[in-house]
C-alpha cells in the first residue's frame, strides 16, 4: 500500500526473443485509489405506526464525485423499481447512514426498496430488499394521497363493479387511483353513483405537478371519461374508462385504451 493506493498485478506469459525461447514473468501493474470508489448499501426497513415504514441505508464510501441527490426508491411486486417513487434527501458530502419514512397505501402487499445516489458520473444503487406491509392500517384521506403514493400500488385493467348488489365495490366516498392512457397518474373520489357517476379528480404530471383537477364531473350512463382533461366523452381513443351499463342495476367502471385503476377504498 502506497499513499492509500493498492498495487494490483497480473502475469504476462512466455515471450519469444529471437530464436531462443525464454520463459519469464513480468509484472503488469495498475494503480487504483480505493477512496475514489463509491459504495452505497440498503440496510433495513423498520415498521413504525400502521402503514409507515422507515427505510435505512448507508453511504459506506462517498468516493471522488459529489453526490447531488440521494435517497430511496421503491415499488410494488410486478412493477419495475426503475419506475417507482423516490425520496429525495438532497446533496451529501460525507459517509454515514441516512433514512426516510414512507407511507404505503396497500395492505398485505410486497414492496421492493433500494438506496440510490446521483453524481455527475451517473446513478449508483444499493441492493434491492423487500418487505410486506401489514394486513390492515388506516386509509389516507383523499387530500393526503400524492403521486408517490399512487406509484406505489399495483394498478389493473380489470373492471370495477358499481352494480346495485352485494358485490358492488363503488359507493359514495370510494377512492380509486389510476394511470391514464396517456401515462399520467391520479386519484378520483365518488360523489354520487347511480345511472350517472359523479366524481372529484386530480390528475398529476409525472413530475408531481397537477395536470387537471376538479369537482362534480358527471359521467352519464353508457358514456366515458377522459381523466387527463377531466371530461365526459363519447367513444374515442382518449377515453380512460367507460361507465358501462349492462342493465339499469348492473354497471361497471371499465378501463379503456390501456388505462389502469386501483380500488383504494
Amino acid at each position: 500500500m502506497t499513499n492509500l493506493q493498492e498495487i494490483r498485478c497480473s502475469k504476462v506469459g512466455p515471450i519469444l526473443i529471437g530464436m531462443i525461447f525464454l520463459l519469464f514473468s513480468v509484472n503488469a501493474c495498475k494503480r487504483f485509489d480505493p477512496e475514489s470508489i463509491f459504495v452505497i448499501t440498503t440496510d433495513s426497513i423498520e415498521p413504525l405506526s400502521a402503514g409507515n415504514y422507515e427505510l435505512i441505508g448507508t453511504i459506506v464510501n462517498i468516493g471522488a464525485e459529489e453526490i447531488t441527490q440521494h435517497g430511496f426508491q421503491w415499488s410494488v411486486e410486478g412493477n419495475s423499481i426503475l419506475e417507482g417513487p423516490v425520496t429525495q434527501l438532497g446533496n451529501r458530502d460525507s459517509n454515514g447512514s441516512y433514512s426516510s419514512v414512507i407511507t404505503v397505501l396497500a395492505p398485505s402487499t410486497k414492496y421492493y426498496v433500494r438506496t440510490y445516489a446521483e453524481t455527475r458520473a451517473g446513478t449508483e444503487f444499493g441492493r434491492v430488499v423487500s418487505f410486506t406491509s401489514g394486513s390492515a392500517f388506516p386509509k389516507l384521506p383523499f387530500d393526503d394521497i400524492h403521486l408517490y403514493h399512487i406509484l406505489s400500488v399495483q394498478l389493473s385493467t380489470a373492471s370495477i363493479d358499481g352494480s346495485d348488489n352485494l358485490n358492488r365495490k363503488i359507493l359514495v366516498g370510494t377512492i380509486i387511483l389510476f394511470r391514464t392512457n396517456e401515462g399520467r397518474y391520479g386519484k378520483l373520489r365518488i360523489q354520487e353513483i347511480d345511472y350517472n357517476l359523479t366524481l372529484n379528480w386530480v390528475t398529476y404530471n409525472i413530475d408531481g405537478t397537477v395536470h387537471t383537477s376538479g369537482e362534480n364531473l358527471i359521467i352519464h350512463g353508457t358514456w366515458s371519461a377522459d381523466l387527463d382533461e377531466g371530461l365526459e366523452t363519447n367513444w374515442t381513443d382518449s377515453n380512460d374508462f367507460w361507465w358501462e351499463m349492462v342493465t339499469s342495476e348492473e354497471r361497471y367502471l371499465t378501463p379503456r385504451n390501456g388505462a389502469e385503476f386501483y380500488l383504494y377504498y
